[in-house]
């Protein structure tokens, strides 16, 4: 009788400790802002949130943010005695005419440290070069317009190792009717880690809380072989008002490293 009773009991213990699977974890977040001068920063800076991703949507919103910390300029110091001049960084698009590298025209993008302070990139001083090709049958396959302006996205790029999306980024008061134009287009350069994974970014109207459609890149390339990539024309797309913009990034694979772009993430504004 005492056997029985020890098997049945041992059978209790087993089935008891098999519970369901709990719910998946929340992302961690932080958001970036600029910060005026005020009570905070008496010369302005940056404000700095964190939370959880309660609502799972990507976005750190108010009810999230669990702190809130400031990174704070410092008052301007005496001038000191002037230092070497270093070498400044350049990274340049050119029209790219019809070639062997750009069947279709497109742009050339280079960047280098500009060694002899001209303000160009020549000569040995060009690091890398890559480009942007028109499709066969694109808006602009008989030729390139004109490159009005380009606008980096600050803090535009960034990396995660998940499916969920994730926005960062804050291009402030951007206004397509301030521009002469009636094609933007959103280039960046995606890659991976080498997990056989996307790397997926694309352009986030902040100001509403939506993606732009049309502007999603993607690219399995890992870092040593990332591209610039630029999207369809975004134009149509962006409400006529002023918004903010950032841009919204994820692996394809959970667990698989991802990144927006290495160089950051541009607004392509061409002449009407």
């Amino acid at each position: 009788m005492k056997r029985y009773s020890t098997i049945f009991l041992i059978a209790i213990i087993l089935l008891s400790c098999q519970g369901e699977d709990g719910q998946p974890g929340l992302n961690s977040l932080i958001g970036v802002a600029e910060e005026g001068p005020g009570a905070h920063c008496e010369n302005g800076g940056f404000k700095l949130q964190s939370g959880l991703d309660k609502d799972r949507n990507g976005a750190l919103n108010p009810d999230e943010v669990e702190t809130t910390n400031f990174v704070c300029n410092g008052k301007t110091g005496s001038a000191g005695s002037n230092g070497t001049n270093g070498a400044s960084s350049i990274f340049d698009m050119i029209p790219e005419p019809v070639s062997d590298a750009c069947p279709n025209g497109g742009l050339k993008v280079i960047t280098g440290l500009d060694l002899n302070g001209d303000g160009q990139l020549t000569g040995n001083e060009v690091a890398t070069t890559q480009y942007l090709c028109n499709g066969t049958n694109g808006k602009n396959g008989n030729g390139m317009p004109d490159l009005v302006t380009r606008l980096e996205i600050p803090f535009g790029w960034g990396t995660t190792s998940s499916v969920t999306p994730v926005i960062t980024g804050n291009l402030y008061k951007f206004n397509k009717a301030d521009y002469a134009t009636d094609s933007i287009v959103f280039a960046s350069e995606p890659y991976n880690y080498g997990g056989g994974n996307l790397a997926e970014v694309e352009l986030y109207n902040i100001t509403d809380n939506v993606a732009v459609e049309g502007s999603l890149l993607s690219s399995g390339n890992a870092w040593q072989n990332r591209k610039f990539q630029v999207s369809d024309n975004v134009y149509k797309n962006l409400p006529s008002k002023e918004i903010t913009l950032g841009v919204r990034f994820r692996s394809t694979v959970e667990g698989q490293l991802a990144t927006s772009g290495y160089y950051g993430s541009y607004l392509l504004i061409y002449k009407k």
